[in-house]
């Protein structure tokens, strides 16, 4: 959830709420070693929060499909920035790096190539996926692990109160208005729009949430249109 009261680790959310947010999740997991001894926790973000990355994104990604973005007409065919990520598990070896093989990046579809690797009947979504390597290969240990790195580990907590905590943020302003500019049809088969006086975060986050996946919806029928008129 993202806003002064989230606990995604987003900025102006209090961070330390997604640090016990990760922490509930891996002790409810630890809490019955049937699970824990056969479970993959994977910790990843979905951007880079502005830091600066020395490494440019290499320009070999595999484009899911053969369409351009919609809007920018970007090819898909170069990484994002990297992000950090996490993979927790008793078959995992302590303080291990995991890489990828030569000529192969990890990106956020290792994840769905890992459980298609798992399980076979999962079919790849798209090209993609099912070119991205798997994250199978991080589990070396010959057996479960039995110890606990967090054992004398407690999540943080600031105990801070966000004043206003349901006011928009301007981080929510700035998306709702790139939002807003999405071509999106509304009832009169245009693409006039006008955004909404927004008073609340939530009002903010359900405006997001709903005209994005109402543009969303609209491109993929645009597609369909085209695949059917062989365009």
């Amino acid at each position: 959830m993202v806003g002064y009261s989230g606990n995604s680790q987003h900025p102006v959310s209090d961070v330390s709420l997604g640090e016990k947010l990760i922490y509930d999740v891996y002790q409810a997991l630890r809490a019955n070693p049937d699970t824990w001894n056969s479970t993959l926790l994977i910790i990843t973000y979905d951007e880079h929060g502005g830091t600066y990355d020395h490494v440019a994104p290499p320009e070999t990604a595999t484009p899911p499909d053969d369409h351009p973005g919609d809007i920018d007409h970007f090819d898909f065919k170069r990484f994002g920035v990297r992000v950090p990520a996490l993979l927790i598990s008793p078959w995992v070896k302590e303080g291990s790096v995991f890489r990828a093989r030569a000529g192969k990046e990890i990106d956020h579809t290792s994840v769905l190539a890992t459980l298609s690797a798992l399980w076979p009947a999962i079919k790849p979504l798209s090209k993609r996926d099912a070119a991205a390597p798997s994250l199978l290969g991080v589990l070396t240990e010959p057996k479960p692990r039995t110890d606990d790195p967090l054992i004398r580990v407690t999540p943080p907590s600031t105990g801070a109160t966000v004043p206003n905590a349901n006011r928009p943020s301007k981080l929510q302003q700035l998306q709702a208005g790139k939002v807003a500019s999405l071509h999106v049809p509304n009832e009169h088969g245009t693409f006039d729009h006008d955004q909404p006086d927004l008073k609340s975060s939530n009002e903010v986050s359900e405006y997001i949430r709903d005209r994005t996946a109402a543009w969303e919806n609209h491109a993929a029928r645009r597609r369909q249109h085209l695949q059917a008129s062989g365009r």
